[in-house]
């Protein structure tokens, strides 16, 4: 990063990948298995939104697909 020209809005995300970049996959692992509980939380989350009866007509469908 040294030398370069870089907005500041650019500033985090560029540091963030220099950094992740340079890490170890060893280093990596904590980050991975913390994204793979997020994923898995989210997904659960998502299923029990799509499950619920108030968007569920009596057809079985959306309210909101034609």
């Amino acid at each position: 990063m040294k030398g370069k020209k870089i907005d500041d809005n650019q500033k985090i995300p560029a540091l963030a990948g220099e950094k992740w970049r340079t890490m170890t996959d060893k280093d990596k692992e904590k980050y991975k298995q913390q994204e793979a509980v997020a994923k898995k939380k989210h997904e659960a989350a998502m299923e029990e939104w799509r499950s619920e009866e108030r968007r569920v007509g009596k057809e079985g469908r959306s309210r909101w697909s034609p």
